[in-house]
């Protein structure tokens, strides 16, 4: 048996309209349209899950649908069910609200009273397109900007237009038309289920007080008290149709394809290969005043005045040259310099004494004359 299929199904149950309803619970997206089929027949009451289950296996489930089968062979209708659970992809047009299936899978699903729908239907200024779906837009977009095109497919500067007008305009896959067509199979009509294939996965639909509800069948789900949610914006209901929060946090990662909502989204959005917005690197650093102008921060060029003053008194003091006898001193010799050893040994780092020269450079060179002169007129001071 294919990995991609489930063994059992998870059965979760509810107050429904003041009884007890179990549903079934699907963990991948090859399984949601034989759980959605299965739902709707349990919220019609069609079959009954014993009370007190909490899992059902494939065999079990299929002997509950045979009993809602009359008038078929049981052969044909279990080998109908087995392909029901591998459709990964529901297939439709743009131009009618309801899905297209094999003969046997539409014969059973007719024979079930059950109606499947879609909401992506394109209106009167989209007729160009209708033939296609929207998956199939994307397609033949991406052929177009290649300068591709699929054989025997019209698929024109007009047809790519309305395609990308189209694809902008309802990137949930929920036109104007398609929920209206959807409200009208449910208008003045009770406790009535259909499917809807909706975030490429196939739902249970029903309508309460003119709102659009898909049961939340997502094994994710399993938890936490929703059971609705509204189809045509990301609003949770519990049993009672009141509305419920789920905290994002407390949430799993949804199975494959699941509806996108969990992430605050409202549609299938691919993953752009470049980011909208350039993405540089920031790093906070402590601003510290210019040594030069001691107010702002230092400019690009000041920096590098800087480092190579730095660099350049590092190697003078590292390669000492002897001064000339007689001699005046510059401002390289000035007593900051000669008290450096001193400061040394004093504790003082050579960084601390490099910073109180460059401070020394920027403001006080007239101080450091001054004390140069005194030190000539009294040469006892200097011993």
């Amino acid at each position: 048996m294919s990995s991609e299929v489930s063994d059992a199904y998870r059965v979760k149950w509810m107050r429904h309209f003041s009884r007890v309803t179990p549903f079934l619970q699907y963990s991948t997206a090859a399984d949601s349209l034989l759980v959605c089929v299965g739902n709707i027949l349990l919220l019609r009451r069609r079959i009954q899950i014993n009370s007190g289950t909490y899992a059902i296996s494939f065999d079990e489930l299929c002997k509950l649908l045979l009993t809602a089968v009359r008038r078929a062979q049981s052969e044909w209708v279990l080998d109908t069910l087995d392909k029901m659970r591998r459709i990964k992809k529901g297939e439709y047009t743009l131009k009618s609200h309801t899905m297209v299936f094999d003969d046997d899978v539409k014969k059973l699903i007719d024979m079930l009273g059950i109606n499947v729908f879609h909401g992506c239907v394109a209106g009167p200024r989209y007729k160009n397109i209708e033939s296609f779906s929207f998956e199939d837009l994307r397609y033949h977009i991406m052929l177009y900007q290649r300068g591709q095109r699929m054989e025997g497919v019209r698929f024109d500067e007009s047809e790519a237009m309305s395609a990308e007008t189209f694809l902008k305009k309802y990137p949930s896959k929920l036109t104007e038309k398609g929920l209206q067509l959807l409200r009208d199979e449910f208008c003045n009509k009770e406790f009535a289920y259909h499917g809807i294939y909706h975030n490429n996965r196939f739902l249970t639909l029903t309508s309460n007080d003119d709102t659009l509800l898909t049961l939340m069948a997502d094994v994710v789900y399993e938890p936490h008290g929703c059971i609705w949610e509204e189809l045509e914006r990301p609003v949770y209901l519990d049993e009672r149709f009141k509305p419920y929060h789920i905290d994002q946090s407390q949430i799993k990662q949804p199975t494959p394809l699941s509806t996108p909502r969990m992430s605050n989204d409202v549609n299938v959005i691919t993953r752009p290969l470049k980011p909208k917005v350039p993405i540089i690197a920031v790093t906070n650093q402590q601003v510290r005043l210019c040594r030069t102008t001691h107010e702002g921060s230092c400019t690009v060029e000041c920096m590098n005045k800087i480092k190579e003053d730095a660099t350049r008194d590092s190697s003078n003091a590292t390669d000492p040259v002897a001064p000339n006898e007689g001699s005046v001193p510059d401002m390289q010799q000035s007593p900051t310099d000669q008290n450096q050893g001193d400061d040394l040994k004093s504790g003082q780092t050579l960084t601390d004494v490099k910073e109180r020269r460059h401070q020394t450079k920027c403001g006080c060179l007239g101080f450091n004359l001054l004390k140069i002169f005194r030190n000539k007129a009294d040469p006892s001071s200097t011993s």
